[in-house]
């Protein structure tokens, strides 16, 4: 899916994330890709997944949750497997849905949420009329063989709406002596050489839907085309998009495996959103970030510096490894400076007073000085983690030459690796100074 593709070998990870990335370029955008294992159910995977994820990379702007997902057809959606849907409107249910003979809840759990304004725009460029841009025959180019198992299934099969799923004695389950009149009609589709992309509201919950009952509750009361599962957690950890390939009608019944070419097109159209979006979109986008995934983004960085300069100690640390973890403690004062309000840390002890005495309440005071506090205890982490890496390559640069098992490693670039890092600890040295200006006023306007 990538237009070019990069190593992860140089990432510095968030503490405890052990996630697997594919790192590359699609268009003018950089991706970080996640494919998830089947081990947990889908809406806690997601979530940790994004939580992990944003503690590794800091700098992400969105996420676009990619995969398959169940319909909701009626008379004014006609959706069909095989089709891609993106959620405009993510609704969030707990519990889920169960089967119809179980009668089980499914009830909403928290608010509507929505994507970025510019990811809802970049839909709509997608479409001419009531067809998509994007034709059947690229799906055939990402097919490896004519036996691909994301070969496009030729059965669609959605049954009435009072005739759910009877198990081993389903009409389902014979599906080479399907009864025509179990069906529901429906009108020959034009465009079938196009992907049929759909935007609506999304139901999103922990469960699968398999319930035709609640189904058609839930998308009458609630408007929704698309059931899934894993959104809406997600959604609460950075800004998301969900793209779903349909690949059943969320009635419980068995039907062709429609999921690997569901995912296939879902895939496809995330490409394709992502060469509509344009780049200084996405850098107007706010950086989202939380003091967990701030922290063990951090954590993950200071923790990795000690142990580098632990193996420059024993010698057995190559140039290449100690420029990384420079690298990775740089971008992390870059970013950690964005976190911080630098307008406000800028100020003048008196402007700042006067800010706080006009502007803000002593509510707002304490969640400022409480994220302060909270980014200098991480500054001051990082400020270790440079400090012990410098001391320990002030010393290697000291050495004649560099040990015998390092004759590729020129002592110049280690000598200009230590220059860079003295200029590191002096520039974290002075956020650390304005942090502490910024403590040191807000202090005297927390309340009692």
């Amino acid at each position: 899916m990538f237009d070019e593709t990069y190593s992860s070998d140089h990432i510095t990870r968030g503490e405890n994330d052990t996630n697997r990335y594919e790192l590359g370029r699609i268009g003018e955008h950089y991706v970080v890709m996640n494919y998830p294992s089947a081990v947990t159910r889908d809406e806690n995977r997601a979530t940790k997944i994004a939580t992990d994820m944003k503690s590794t990379f800091m700098s992400i702007r969105f996420i676009l949750l990619v995969g398959v997902g169940s319909a909701a057809p009626c008379m004014t959606n006609d959706i069909r497997l095989g089709d891609v849907v993106f959620g405009l409107e993510v609704l969030p249910y707990k519990q889920g849905a169960v089967a119809d003979s179980e009668n089980g809840p499914y009830v909403r759990s928290g608010v509507a949420k929505q994507p970025p304004e510019e990811l809802r725009g970049a839909i709509t460029l997608l479409k001419t009329g009531d067809r998509s841009n994007i034709q059947l025959e690229e799906v055939t180019d990402h097919l490896s063989s004519p036996t691909d198992a994301a070969q496009r299934p030729s059965q669609d099969n959605l049954y009435l709406p009072d005739y759910p799923c009877r198990g081993e004695e389903c009409d389902c389950g014979r599906p080479q002596l399907h009864d025509a009149r179990l069906l529901m009609e429906r009108n020959f589709r034009r465009h079938i050489n196009h992907i049929m992309i759909h935007e609506g509201v999304v139901g999103s919950a922990d469960q699968p839907m398999r319930s035709v009952t609640k189904r058609i509750e839930l998308s009458q009361r609630d408007k929704i085309i698309c059931f899934e599962t894993g959104t809406a957690g997600v959604m609460d950890i950075c800004p998301c998009l969900t793209i779903r390939g349909i690949s059943d009608y969320a009635d419980g019944h068995k039907i062709v495996d429609w999921k690997p070419y569901a995912s296939l097109v879902a895939a496809i159209c995330a490409r394709k959103l992502l060469g509509r979006l344009q780049l200084p979109e996405v850098r107007e986008l706010d950086l989202p970030s939380k003091p967990s995934q701030v922290a063990r983004w951090m954590q993950g960085a200071t923790h990795k510096a000690h142990s580098t300069a632990s193996r420059l100690r024993r010698s057995d640390c190559k140039l290449r490894a100690a420029e990384q973890i420079v690298n990775a403690l740089r971008e992390r004062r870059y970013i950690l400076a964005d976190i911080i309000d630098l307008d406000l840390l800028k100020m003048d002890k008196d402007s700042l007073r006067k800010a706080m005495e006009r502007d803000l309440g002593q509510n707002d005071t304490k969640v400022i000085y409480d994220r302060m506090k909270s980014l200098e205890v991480l500054q001051l982490d990082l400020i270790k983690g440079l400090d012990a890496l410098e001391r320990q390559l002030h010393k290697q640069t000291r050495r004649r030459p560099m040990l015998h098992h390092r004759e590729s490693d020129d002592p110049r670039e280690w000598k200009k690796l230590r220059d860079q890092l003295d200029v590191e600890l002096a520039l974290a040295g002075k956020l650390s100074e304005r942090i502490h200006k910024c403590l040191s006023t807000t202090r005297r306007f927390l309340p009692p």
